[in-house]
Parts: C-alpha cells; structure tokens; sequence
C-alpha cells in the first residue's frame, strides 16, 4: 500500500515479505495465500458465502420489518420479544429470542426500537465509488497487487485492486463536486488520471521544503521505481475506462452510547461508524463479531446463557474501548491531512511527520499491524 500527499515531498509505502508476488486478489483467494496487507471483496460474495454455510436450523424471514422490541421474564435472564410484519401484509408476528443481534447497519431498526441513544457528526462531504480498468504502472509485471491512496485538498482518492487490472476507486468530494463528476461520467476517467497520476510534490516555501528533504535525508520522491522496492514511490497504473455506474454516499461518523440493553446486542455498522479513509469499517464489524461470539461462547461453555449479563458486559466494554481508539484517530487523521495552515505549514508538518514514521525503527509496523487488526 502506499499513501502520499500533494502538499508535501514525502510518502508512506507498506508491503509484505512477498511483495513482488504476481498473485492478485482473486488468485490468492482461489488458492488460499495469505501474505497480504488486506483484500478487497465484493459485499454480494461475502453474502452468498454466508448464505451457502447457514446451518440446516437457521430459517430466513426476507422482506420483513421489524415493528417492535421488549423485554419479558426480566432483563439478563429472559427474553427478547421481537415483533415484525412483512412488507406486503399489514399483520404483526412475533419471536421470543434469548439473545437478539442487531446488525442492520447504520440506519438500524434495531438501535432505534431500543431508544438507544446515538451520537454522530456529518462531514458535509461524499464519497464517489466506482470501478474502473487500468493498464501498465511499474507494478504491471508483478500483478496489480498495490493499493493507492493520495490526499487531495477535499480529501483522499484511493484505489484498491481488484484483478486482471482492475481497480475500485473511493473518491472524497464536496457535494457539488460529486454532482459534477456523477452527471459526467465520460470525463470520470481523465478527472482522475489528473487526480492520482501525481507523485508526491511540494507546495510550501522551497527552502523550508528543500531543508527538511536533505536534513531527514528523503530522495528524489518523485522518480519512479520498481515496486520490489519500499524506498522509491510507485506510480498507479494508468486508469483507462469506467466499468461500472459511479455511486455516492454522504460520509460522516457515528457511535452508539451502548452496545448492549437487556438481551439485545449491537454490532457493526449498527454500533458505530467511521470515514471511508482507512478501510476500516468493516473490519471493526468482524472484530465486533469475534469478541461476541468469544463471549457467548464461554458463558456456554461455563454452564451459563448465551445472554449472560457479565458476558454481554464484557464484550460492550472491550469493544467500545477499541472502537473508540480506532474513531479518534481515523478522525484525527482526516483533519491532519485537511489542515494547511499559514503558508502551508500543514504540508510542511506532514512531510516531518511521514519522514518521522519511515525513519523510527518499529512505528511503521505497528501501524501496519494496526489496520490489519492484529
């Protein structure tokens, strides 16, 4: 993966110990390589896979609305009673349920039916999403195997490799700009190639520029090499074609203030919500997952109920502790990355602070570490 800033000479560049792998995406998946930063996979797969390995016991209620959720038999040791009617009959039903999960996304039915209450902040802005094809860049030999991501003044435009050359763009803009780009799409392409083509550059004062290049001993950043090495910027293959419609969405953060009442839990996107930036929204949703199910796995385990109230506790505490961290600093980093201040002392600042990260032994891959959940 590697990020850069158009404000400032320096960039960030991770790989794995097999970073000249010809393997791509789909290839390491087929085959089940696991030496990579992360993958990208399409939400309707991840639901087939569900879906194909649901046990024989599970039954599906499609097309259905939830009307209605109380406690009965008391709360940590009763039940949830959910009430539901389809969408095309106006009669209500109903399930007592030990333990209900709500994970029905950042609109949730769920969290509102249990009045919990939900703190968000809007950042007036959209994300654009699209798929596009691509043809050579340095790395074109080894696969396309690289994510990119540049800071642009209204926010990051990433790509995330796909196979055979293709690419998933995520695209902060400013709602007018979305528009625009959204009622254009024959000049989506060059808007882009105009976007993510650029190395890293310099656009503060020269001098104070050109000091901290030679005092933190950067190289030329903006000649191109090799992927096989982590010292030298790569540049992107060159988008060549839209291949799928552009898709916006508003992006903003929010944060359930509890992640549990009575016998009900909230998971995922239900429970809390970050920027795009990072890639991280749905790996937190796992994370959410994992915990819960070590939870409820080990109140069975000991002789107690899949909503044991200490359980339950446990897994709200650690989790929003995490998700907490994990919002403040994607947060954080979206500012620091929007900020320029006098003279671009923002550029200048940012260029300290990716020397900083490449040079201290160890910070660079704790981050890495870090977005990889480990």
């Amino acid at each position: 993966m590697q990020v850069w800033d158009r404000r400032n000479p320096s960039f960030l560049k991770w790989s794995t110990s097999n970073n000249t792998s010809n393997n791509n995406n789909k290839k390491d998946l087929e085959e089940g390589v696991d030496d990579a930063l992360g993958y990208v996979l399409e939400d309707r797969l991840i639901n087939a896979e569900i879906e194909n390995n649901l046990p024989n016991n599970v039954k599906l209620l499609c097309q259905t609305q939830l009307t209605g959720i109380e406690e009965i038999g008391g709360e940590g040791g009763g039940k949830a009673r959910v009430t539901y009617k389809s969408t095309d009959s106006s009669s209500t039903s109903a399930l007592d349920v030990d333990l209900l999960i709500g994970a029905d996304g950042g609109n949730s039915s769920v969290r509102r039916l249990l009045n919990i209450p939900t703190s968000s902040h809007s950042y007036g802005q959209v994300a654009c999403c699209a798929t596009i094809s691509t043809v050579g860049g340095a790395e074109y030999r080894h696969g396309h195997n690289t994510a990119y991501q540049r800071f642009l003044d209204e926010g990051p435009v990433a790509m995330l490799p796909l196979w055979d050359g293709l690419y998933n763009i995520v695209w902060t803009m400013e709602p007018d700009t979305a528009k625009e780009v959204k009622a254009d799409p024959d000049g989506f392409i060059g808007r882009l190639q105009e976007a993510i083509m650029k190395g890293p550059e310099s656009s503060g004062p020269p001098s104070v520029l050109s000091a901290i290049t030679d005092g933190l001993g950067l190289v030329n950043m903006n000649e191109f090499h090799s992927p096989s090495s982590s010292t030298y910027f790569t540049p992107p293959p060159t988008p060549t074609s839209l291949v799928s419609p552009i898709l916006s969405f508003p992006l903003s953060t929010h944060a359930a203030h509890n992640y549990v009442k009575g016998n009900c839990v909230l998971i995922g996107d239900a429970a809390h919500g970050v920027h795009p930036m990072a890639g991280q929204g749905l790996n937190l949703g796992l994370a959410d997952v994992e915990e819960l199910v070590l939870r409820v796995g080990s109140s069975v385990g000991g002789g107690g109920k899949v909503n044991d109230k200490l359980g339950l506790e446990i897994y709200e505490r650690k989790r929003m502790r995490k998700v907490m961290v994990a919002q403040g600093g994607i947060h954080a980093l979206r500012e620091i990355f929007r900020f320029k201040g006098p003279g671009d002392m923002g550029g200048i600042g940012r260029a300290v602070g990716m020397a900083g990260v490449n040079m201290v032994p160890g910070l660079k891959e704790q981050l890495k570490q870090a977005a990889m959940g480990l």
